[in-house]
């Protein structure tokens, strides 16, 4: 069994994709017991710089149950892509 002293951090990290469209988030160095809340996850997720796109109801959903996900890299927030803009023009009159 697991020290419960130990950071969040220390049992579930957060990467972005390479494109920093997509936060993923991975649970190791858990054990049966471990215990999260969907509080304690989107705190963690700001603390990554992650506010965009978030998936509050699948956050809530590993917060219930986080077995299921053990060892497992899930996507948690999704960005938007950019759009490609139009070149600002002068209209003379």
């Amino acid at each position: 069994m697991l020290e419960r002293n130990m950071p969040l951090d220390f049992y579930i990290s957060i990467s972005i994709s390479d494109d920093k469209l997509t936060a993923h988030l991975l649970i190791n160095n858990a054990d049966g017991d471990f215990q999260v809340t969907a509080g304690q996850l989107e705190e963690l997720i700001q603390k990554n710089h992650i506010v965009h796109g978030i998936n509050r109801p699948f956050l809530a959903q590993i917060a219930a149950n986080p077995k299921p996900f053990y060892h497992q890299k899930v996507a948690i927030a999704t960005g938007t892509k950019a759009i490609e803009g139009q070149s600002g023009y002068i209209k003379f009159i």
